[in-house]
């Protein structure tokens, strides 16, 4: 959904499912002020609608709503932060023939460096999209961390909820651990010889 689609979507929602005495106009705009923020995507909005439609009065619905943004906030940082393995680990040629190795936490820079969708094959990420989107979902971390489209040929965060857990990730000092070290690109493992051009 586009914010404006996702706005329309809850007042759709809420007009047909739930009695005018518990969504009221200040119960909905506190819906979407919490919620929209956080995420867009269909599927995210159809299990809190699920979530809702249990609301009993006005204050319990609000509730309801900060109790699943919560949820979605830790589970976006478990994606975000379980992403950072091997998934990207392989050797890119980018458009200047260089062949590089990258990691998933390079896809994460790259996106909050651009602050907008990478367009597929890109000057770094020398990939058909398909490509892409096959190597990303080999991690189910990685896939709910990431959506690759591929009609628009692009990759990016899944929500801005995941965006905002990435960086907030990248700007943890790092700790001495030889597991941080690995997932943050500093000890690198070998990556995969195969080459996508």
């Amino acid at each position: 959904f586009s914010r404006d689609e996702a706005s329309a979507y809850l007042d759709a929602y809420f007009k047909a499912h739930v009695p005018e005495e518990i969504a009221t106009v200040a119960a909905v705009t506190a819906v979407k002020e919490r919620i929209l923020p956080l995420t867009t995507l269909p599927n995210a909005f159809a299990l809190l609608t699920q979530e809702l439609s249990n609301s009993t009065n006005e204050a319990d619905l609000v509730a309801r709503v900060e109790a699943w943004a919560s949820t979605f906030e830790a589970a976006a940082r478990t994606d975000v932060e379980g992403a950072g393995n091997s998934v990207l680990n392989i050797f890119i040629r980018d458009k200047t023939g260089k062949e590089r190795c990258f990691t998933t936490h390079d896809l994460m820079r790259e996106l909050l460096n651009t602050s907008t969708p990478v367009t597929l094959p890109s000057t770094t990420f020398n990939v058909p999209s398909n490509m892409f989107a096959s190597k990303i979902r080999t991690s189910n971390e990685a896939k709910a961390a990431f959506n690759v489209d591929l009609v628009s040929k692009t990759v990016d965060f899944a929500s801005a909820t995941h965006r905002k857990a990435a960086a907030e990730l990248l700007a943890l000092p790092p700790p001495t651990s030889s597991l941080w070290s690995w997932l943050s690109g500093r000890r690198m493992p070998e990556c995969v010889s195969h080459v996508y051009d």
